[in-house]
C-alpha cells in the first residue's frame, strides 16, 4: 500500500542470530473470516507445528483439520489444547495476555507423543500420547467459532520432531527466525507478507497457496506493535494547550488525525481543537444528541456535521481513531476505519486552522474537553480512506511515518513524563511546542494500559496527588475520575511522605497514622483490591484498609502467626492469601478479589492465586474508608508504607489481574 515497505528490519551481532524481518501479519476479525489451504497438510507420528499469535480474544481455533476437528487451540489464557486420536489434553502455559505476540509450538514424537512450548519454553504438563494422523486444511476457524487474532509465520513440518534447541532458535529471544533455515525445510509455511489480495504464498516450496475467505478492509498489517507511549487526560474544566504558532494549512490538501477515548463521565460537548482567529474555528465531539462530530472552519455555514449512528459510541471507554481530510470544498470523516463521507456544509471549507487544544476559543461557551487524546497529527498533504484505515489498523495503530511515507508536519505524541507542561512537536515542521496550562494531578498516562482502563472506584498513587508539608500528609487525591479523596486534618495522625521510600519511588509511611475518605461515590458490593506495600514493623493486625464504622468492620490486615494477609469480612475471619514473600524484607504487590456469592482468593507478586475461601463481598451502607487503620474497636494501625492502593468494584478476571499487576511491577520492579 502506498508503495511503502511495512517491514521492520534489525539485526544483532556477537554470535546471536539476526532478528527475523517479520514484515506483515494477517488479522482475523473473529466474525467470519478464515484461511483454507489448497491441499491438506498431513501431521503424522513425527511433526512440528509452529506459529506466532497475537490475541484479541483468547478463545480461539488456531489450526483445524479436514474432519472438522480443532487440532490446536487456546481454551483459556493459561492453556493450549491439542486434539488428536479422539481425545484432547490441555497443556498449562504461563498466562497469555491480549495484544502481545506469542510463539506457540506443538511437536509430536512417535514414541513419546505431543509436547507444547510457549515462547520456546516447554509446558510442564508433560506428554500426550495419542495415535492417529490428522490433515490440516484451515486456520482461524472451526464451526461457529472464529478467532479474533493476528497470525504470523505459520509453519508445519511433517516427518520431523523439532528439538528443544531448534524451538529456542525459532523463538530467538522473541526476535524470531526463518522456519526453513532453523528446521531445514517445511511442509507448509505462510509468512503473510502480502499487502493485499485474497491469497497467501506458501514459502515451503510446495506451492500450497492459502485462500483468504471473507476477509474485508485492511487485514495485512505490520507485525510490529505500535508503541503509543503516553496519552493526555484534560479535566474538561479549564485545562488548555496553546501552540507556539497556530497551524494554518490551506484548503487544498490537509489531514487531521487523532485518537480519543471518552467515557460516561465525558462532557456532553468536547472541543478537541480551537483557533484564536475566531470562535467558529473548532472541532468538537458530542454525545447524547446529534451531531456527534462537528468541524467548523470560520462561520456557521461552514459547519460540517456527522450524526451517523455508528459515531455515537465514542464515549464507551475505548480508544477510537478520528481522521478528517479535505476533499475539494468539503471535509470527509473516517472513524475507526469506516468512511462517513462529507459533513454537508453550506459553504466551502477554508483549510485547517488550530491554535489550541482542549477548548474552543473566542466564545462564551468554551466547550472544554475531558476526552483523553493521543497522537494528534496535522499534515499538509492529500488524505484518503485507505490511509485512515492503515493508521487505525484495527485499533492497534501504526507508526505514522510508515503510513505517510515521511514524518508528518505536526505530530503531538504526549510522550513526556507526568508533570511536564511542554509537549514537543515531533513532526517535520520544526519547533512548535504545545504549552499546557492548569493541568494538575495525573494527566499523562500510558496508552497501552492504565488502571483507569478498568474503571477503579478509587486509585491512590503516592507519586501524584499528595498534599504534604514537611513530609506530613494532610490529603491524598484519588486518581480515578470519582474524587474519592482521603485526608487527615489532625496533625498527630498525619502519615509521612517519602519521595524515595519504596524501591526508590514515592511512598506514604504509616506509623500509628491514618487517612480517611468521605462517603465513597458508590457503594462497594464486590471488590478487587491491589496494593503495593512494605511492612516496617511486624505488628499483628496492622490494617492496610478498612471501613470507618463498626467493631467488626471489614478490613484487610496483616496476620503475623500465619505470615498472611487476612480479609476480615465483618464477622467470619477469612484468610484470603498467604504471603509468599516477607513484606518486612522487601516490597510486594498483592491482589485480593471477592464476589457477592462469597468466593474470594488472592495473589502475591507473580505467584499463583490461593485456593478460594468463603468470604462475603465488601458491602456496606456507610462506604467511608480508612487507609492505615480500622474504624471501630481497638486501633489496629499499620506499621508500614503504601505506594499504590487501587480498589475496583467487581471481581477481576485473570487477564485483568495480569494487566494491573504487570503495570505495577513495571513501575516498582518487584519480581
Amino acid at each position: 500500500m502506498f508503495g511503502l515497505n511495512f517491514g521492520i528490519t534489525s539485526s544483532s551481532g556477537g554470535g546471536v542470530a539476526a532478528a527475523l524481518d517479520f514484515e506483515n501479519a494477517l488479522r482475523f476479525d473473529g466474525v467470519n473470516d478464515y484461511v483454507t489451504t489448497d491441499s491438506s497438510v498431513s501431521v503424522s507420528a513425527e511433526a512440528t507445528v509452529n506459529m506466532w499469535v497475537k490475541f484479541s480474544d483468547l478463545n480461539t481455533r488456531l489450526v483445524s483439520d479436514t474432519s472438522n476437528t480443532a487440532v490446536i487451540w487456546t481454551p483459556t489464557s493459561t492453556s493450549v489444547r491439542i486434539y488428536c486420536g479422539g481425545g484432547f489434553r490441555d497443556f498449562v502455559v504461563p498466562t497469555m495476555s491480549l495484544g502481545t505476540w506469542y510463539m506457540i509450538t506443538a511437536t509430536r514424537d512417535a514414541s513419546s507423543g505431543w509436547r507444547v512450548y510457549l515462547n520456546g519454553t516447554e509446558s510442564t504438563s508433560g506428554l500426550q500420547v495419542r495415535a492417529g494422523t490428522f490433515n490440516v486444511n484451515r486456520l482461524g476457524n472451526l464451526g461457529s467459532v472464529y478467532s479474533d487474532i493476528v497470525l504470523d509465520e505459520v509453519s508445519i513440518l511433517d516427518g520431523t520432531t523439532a528439538s528443544g534447541v531448534q524451538i529456542a532458535s525459532l523463538y530467538n529471544s522473541g526476535d524470531g527466525a526463518d522456519a526453513n533455515t532453523v528446521l531445514g525445510s517445511t511442509s507448509l509455511y505462510y509468512k503473510f507478507n502480502e499487502s493485499s489480495g485474497t491469497s497467501v504464498a506458501d514459502s515451503s516450496g510446495n506451492s500450497n497457496t492459502g485462500t483468504l475467505n471473507d476477509f474485508a478492509g485492511i487485514y495485512f498489517i505490520p507485525h510490529a506493535i505500535y508503541n503509543f507511549g503516553n496519552y493526555i487526560r484534560p479535566d474538561g474544566v479549564n485545562d488548555i494547550g496553546a501552540l507556539a504558532s497556530a497551524i494554518n494549512i490551506s484548503a487544498t490538501n490537509w489531514v487531521l488525525s487523532w485518537w480519543i477515548r471518552g467515557s460516561a463521565n465525558s462532557n456532553v460537548t468536547n472541543a478537541n481543537f480551537g483557533y484564536t482567529g475566531g470562535a467558529q474555528h473548532y472541532v468538537y465531539l458530542r454525545h447524547g444528541s446529534t451531531p456527534y462530530f462537528r468541524m467548523s472552519s470560520g462561520s456557521n455555514k461552514t459547519r460540517q456535521d456527522w450524526g451517523d449512528a455508528g459515531l455515537s459510541n465514542w464515549n464507551d471507554s475505548a480508544w477510537h481513531h478520528i481522521y478528517m481530510y479535505s476533499v475539494g470544498v468539503d471535509i470527509h470523516l473516517v472513524y475507526d476505519g469506516v468512511d462517513y463521507g462529507q459533513g454537508n456544509a453550506i459553504n466551502n471549507q477554508t483549510g485547517l486552522k488550530i491554535s489550541h487544544f482542549f477548548q474552543r476559543l473566542g466564545a462564551s461557551a468554551t466547550l472544554s474537553s475531558n476526552t483523553w487524546m493521543d497522537d494528534v497529527i496535522a499534515h499538509d498533504g492529500q488524505g484518503s480512506v485507505v490511509q485512515a484505515q492503515v493508521l487505525y489498523n484495527g485499533g492497534d495503530g501504526v507508526d505514522p511515518v510508515v503510513v505517510f511515507g515521511s514524518t508528518p508536519d505536526y505530530w503531538y505524541k504526549f510522550d513526556v513524563a507526568n508533570g511536564a507542561t511542554t509537549i514537543p512537536n515531533s513532526g517535520s515542521a520544526g519547533s512548535n511546542d504545545l504549552t499546557l496550562s492548569n493541568f494538575t494531578g495525573r494527566y499523562l498516562l500510558e496508552h497501552a494500559f492504565s488502571p483507569l482502563d478498568l474503571g477503579p472506584l478509587f486509585w491512590m498513587d503516592a507519586s501524584v496527588g499528595v498534599t504534604e508539608s514537611g513530609g506530613a500528609v494532610s490529603a491524598w487525591a484519588d486518581q480515578s475520575e470519582n474524587s474519592n479523596d482521603f485526608s487527615q486534618a489532625t496533625g498527630s495522625l498525619q502519615p509521612t511522605y517519602n519521595a524515595t521510600g519504596l524501591n526508590g519511588l514515592p511512598t506514604i509511611i504509616f506509623n500509628n497514622n491514618e487517612l480517611v475518605s468521605g462517603i465513597l461515590s458508590s457503594q462497594i458490593s464486590n471488590i478487587t483490591v491491589y496494593c503495593v506495600w512494605k511492612m516496617d514493623t511486624n505488628y499483628n493486625g496492622g490494617t492496610i484498609m478498612g471501613q470507618t464504622t463498626g467493631t467488626n468492620n471489614k478490613r484487610f490486615f496483616w496476620y503475623d502467626p500465619e505470615d498472611s494477609i487476612y480479609y476480615w469480612d465483618g464477622g467470619t475471619s477469612s484468610k484470603i492469601l498467604a504471603a509468599s514473600d516477607d513484606p518486612l524484607v522487601s516490597a510486594e504487590a498483592f491482589v485480593i478479589r471477592s464476589d457477592s456469592s462469597g468466593a474470594g482468593e488472592g495473589r502475591v507478586n507473580n505467584d499463583a492465586f490461593s485456593t478460594g475461601n468463603s468470604v462475603q463481598g465488601l458491602t456496606t451502607s456507610d462506604a467511608a474508608m480508612k487507609i492505615g487503620n480500622r474504624g471501630g474497636g481497638a486501633a489496629r494501625p499499620l506499621q508500614g508504607r503504601i505506594s499504590q492502593l487501587i480498589v475496583y468494584p467487581g471481581e477481576h478476571t485473570d487477564a485483568q489481574v495480569n494487566n494491573v499487576m504487570n503495570y505495577l511491577n513495571n513501575i516498582y520492579s518487584i519480581w
